[in-house]
């Protein structure tokens, strides 16, 4: 008689912890549907978050880990005390790092309603300063925590015990390319870019990173500058303190105003206008972006393709235009990363599942 093969995985689960925003990729195999999260790399104690939530109609989820309650979700920027995920030279050692992972992690479970007997296949990434570094082992080691995968957590007062039974970890620009490389079943949908010489320029929060990816393998030379989106926010930050000299607002106070252009600290003050203020900073931050590339890519004739990712994608478009012509700004841009990732995750085992 045949014995039945044993799944190894029965999920696949991509995550982007970035300097900004969390990223989550999966699927939903009740519904079918995508599954994709996309929320500030920041959490808050449920102590401090306490008065907010009895005066306000917040979204946000309460997390327990280690018998400790976490607030975390869409306005989390209206919490005071948030703390920091990102930022950090040993950031994957830090409690802030660990206490995110726990807490992205369990949203996914408690939102896929994913089984504790279920073992899960997660994929994430670094750039590629930390590719092949032990900073790849510290990742694995914050994700899979202290007891070999397996993680216990509340979510609004549901109880979840979960298994992490395998984390890989891809170099970020590659599995930018991998997505597009591959589809969302994790089969060859454009072949070629299996020889395909594919630049990436990656703007980030705090760095832009530039990379070369050819035949699916990262060259060497890449280049990362301390320059980002984060950058853009202190020339936005300096304006308002040109009106309100005392005032102190984070970073994700002033995203959900980055479509208006203005800022208002409250209903007794009058608003900031920081149109020009926004111009300027992404100005100066294209330029710094512009120098890297002349000096690093002095000759892309034989770049078949130059893709331009981060969520702030399409306010360098235009800039960067100028010293680089025929870039490709994905529909996912903003999540391009975690995209690969999962796509990478479903090539490795989703005939499993």
């Amino acid at each position: 008689m045949a014995v039945k093969k044993r799944k190894r995985f029965d999920r696949v689960l991509a995550v982007d912890l970035g300097n900004g925003m969390v990223k989550i990729r999966s699927k939903n195999l009740e519904t079918e549907m995508e599954y994709v999260v996309n929320l500030p790399t920041a959490w808050a104690y449920k102590r401090d978050a306490s008065s907010s939530l009895h005066t306000k109609q917040l979204d946000l989820d309460t997390y327990e880990v280690d018998d400790v309650e976490y607030v975390w979700g869409k306005d989390i920027a209206e919490v005071p005390n948030i703390k920091i995920a990102y930022g950090h030279e040993n950031r994957y050692k830090t409690e802030a790092y660990k206490i995110m992972v726990k807490i992205a992690l369990a949203k996914a479970v408690h939102e896929l309603k994913i089984e504790p007997t279920e073992s899960i296949y997660l994929v994430t990434g670094v750039p590629s300063e930390e590719t092949g570094t032990v900073k790849e082992d510290e990742i694995v080691e914050a994700f899979m925590g202290e007891n070999n995968g397996i993680h216990e957590v509340g979510v609004n007062e549901s109880e979840h015990m979960f298994k992490i039974a395998h984390v890989e970890v891809l170099s970020q620009p590659v599995a930018t390319v991998l997505g597009r490389y591959l589809d969302e079943e994790g089969y060859e949908a454009d072949a070629e870019y299996a020889s395909m010489k594919v630049a990436v320029i990656d703007i980030g929060g705090g760095t832009t990173d530039l990379d070369v990816v050819d035949g699916l393998q990262r060259m060497r030379g890449y280049v990362s500058i301390p320059k980002g989106f984060r950058d853009v926010y202190d020339y936005i930050k300096q304006e308002i303190k040109e009106q309100y000299p005392s005032h102190n607002v984070h970073d994700y106070k002033l995203f959900k105003s980055l479509k208006s252009k203005r800022y208002k600290p409250s209903k007794r003050f009058e608003e900031v206008d920081f149109d020009d203020a926004m111009e300027k900073g992404i100005n100066d931050v294209a330029i710094e972006i512009q120098q890297a590339i002349m000096n690093s890519w002095k000759d892309l004739t034989d770049i078949d393709e130059v893709l331009l990712i981060g969520a702030s994608a399409k306010l360098f478009q235009d800039k960067l235009a100028k010293v680089i012509t025929g870039m490709t700004i994905p529909a996912n841009h903003d999540i391009s990363n975690v995209e690969g990732y999962y796509r990478w995750g479903m090539n490795k085992v989703g005939d499993e599942l």
